[in-house]
């Protein structure tokens, strides 16, 4: 048995931007002693005005149930959704920053490229360890995807013990490129069968009328509840899905500026968005950068969006834009040498 449930909320403030970078998880569904018979939800996929997965195939529905169209029965809202359009994902090779190898990457992952806007993914991974079955929730590649972050309450990992309930957590933002007016975003829940396909569905749509400078302000929750056999006991898994959407002025060039302990600038290097390197070694008298994002609002005024990366940070993120107006973030692994304060 499986319960949905769909939230749209205008959410108020701004999320700085920070990435937690993502791990592949293409391993699979539920382990073989907790096996589900549904389709489970797995992530979501983001799109803005026009560019919308279909509701339903209403004209299969009608083929198959004739007595509607002779106005016998009214139409039965349990059966239409059956005939939900689905999109099915294909297997595709994607480079991107695996945060578990502190890398770039390039791998066979799941892709909507039928589909313009932005797909993030969760995996819930069952494994053996010393001799327990342990469960986490892990992100999949997720180009713009924002704070991605999952896992159960403040756990990312917990013990599964029989007949145990178990709820766990994904969230991300994604960033539009700004307007004067917020379009029209839909957020289609991304399902995998027991089979293994993965498929979107028409979603929840969200707007507001005014728009806010810059940040998320809008906010869409769907959760499912699940019921799964564990070696002759039931027990719920809840999976909890929130996406946070919001606007940002696309940048002209990144400066990366370096400082020493007295504020004093090292050196200042330029880059065009989305051409920063892999990897950068700072000075050794650096005490810390500051990226600096220049940008042109919607008046034509030149903007400065600043980060502070400091020793105790391992990679920064820069804004760049995609071709289908998100902003996704590039990764840059920060090598400070010793002796850096």
């Amino acid at each position: 048995m499986k319960n949905k449930r769909w939230m749209g909320l205008l959410a108020a403030g701004f999320l700085a931007l920070g990435l937690t970078a993502c791990q592949l998880a293409e391993k699979g569904a539920a382990s073989p002693q907790n096996q589900k018979a549904e389709d489970t939800l797995i992530g979501a996929i983001v799109t803005v005005g026009t560019e919308e997965v279909p509701t339903s195939n209403m004209e299969g529905y009608l083929t198959d149930h004739p007595e509607v169209i002779l106005r016998k029965k009214d139409i039965d809202l349990d059966d239409l959704s059956d005939y939900d359009n689905r999109i099915y994902g294909s297997k595709e090779v994607k480079r991107f920053f695996d945060e578990s190898e502190q890398a770039y990457v390039e791998r066979e992952v799941t892709a909507f490229p039928q589909v313009k806007g932005v797909f993030f993914s969760f995996e819930t991974v069952y494994q053996q360890e010393d001799g327990a079955e342990v469960v986490s929730v892990e992100t999949a590649a997720n180009e713009g995807l924002w704070n991605a972050f999952t896992g159960a309450g403040t756990m990312h990992t917990m013990d599964m013990t029989e007949g145990a309930d178990t709820s766990f957590t994904m969230e991300g933002s994604v960033y539009y490129r700004h307007q004067e007016r917020v379009p029209v975003f839909t957020v289609n829940p991304v399902y995998r069968t027991p089979t293994g396909e993965v498929y979107t569905t028409k979603g929840i749509s969200l707007t507001q009328e005014f728009p806010p400078k810059q940040g998320t302000f809008l906010s869409s929750f769907y959760s499912d509840t699940y019921t799964i056999e564990q070696n002759g006991t039931t027990a719920e898994e809840k999976i909890s899905l929130k996406v946070n959407i919001g606007m940002k002025h696309p940048p002209q060039k990144i400066i990366l500026v370096q400082m020493n302990a007295q504020d004093r600038e090292l050196s200042r290097q330029e880059y065009q968005p989305g051409q920063l390197p892999n990897t950068i070694t700072p000075h050794r008298n650096a005490a810390y950068l500051l990226v600096e994002s220049y940008y042109l609002d919607n008046q034509g005024n030149q903007g400065i969006d600043r980060e502070l990366v400091t020793p105790s940070d391992s990679k920064l993120s820069t804004p760049y834009l995609l071709d289908n107006d998100f902003l996704a973030p590039q990764v840059t692994k920060v090598l400070w040498q010793k002796g850096s304060q």
